[in-house]
């Protein structure tokens, strides 16, 4: 029992100096700062057709990070952004976190099938995946026009939208 007890006394002596060899000099309540950094790639979110008529639509989505507004589009599926015959900007100058494009000059009753994409910079851009929308066929009588209101969580916008007596 003596010889068990002094093996157990060893062991605890030598694991406590084993773990203090290397903290000589420094005091318990020291403290270290860390940092840490990278890069979080920009990526796209909540993409959605809003205001559809028979010849201009909106597109809206939102952004992990402050970027441009692009949106291409086509009346066939295309497998990158580049090959979509038709281009629509919108804001290509103020980088923002929520976008909005107005497309017109739309045939009524297409399917139309589009990408979204947003540039920090020339090195880094994000692309959507494919979406579609379809227009309506012709409208009976003019009544659409440009008018403000609110989106909810978009805030005021400048929209295309149905309002009669315009």
């Amino acid at each position: 029992m003596r010889g068990r007890f002094l093996f157990l006394l060893l062991l605890c002596l030598t694991i406590l100096l084993m773990g203090t060899a290397g903290i000589t000099g420094a005091a318990l309540t020291d403290t270290a700062t860390v940092v840490v950094s990278g890069h979080v790639p920009l990526w796209i979110y909540d993409v959605q057709v809003v205001d559809v008529t028979s010849h201009a639509v909106g597109i809206a989505w939102k952004t992990n990070g402050a970027s441009t507004s692009q949106v291409a589009y086509d009346t066939e599926s295309r497998s990158r952004f580049e090959d979509y015959f038709y281009p629509a900007s919108g804001n290509v100058f103020s980088p923002v976190y929520e976008h909005i494009v107005l497309i017109e000059g739309l045939t009524a009753d297409e399917t139309y099938f589009f990408r979204v994409r947003s540039e920090v910079d020339s090195n880094e851009a994000a692309v959507s995946d494919e979406y579609t929308f379809t227009t309506p066929e012709e409208e009976e009588s003019n009544n659409n026009c440009w008018r403000w209101r609110w989106r909810h969580g978009w805030g005021w916008t400048w929209g295309w939208g149905w309002r009669g007596g315009c």
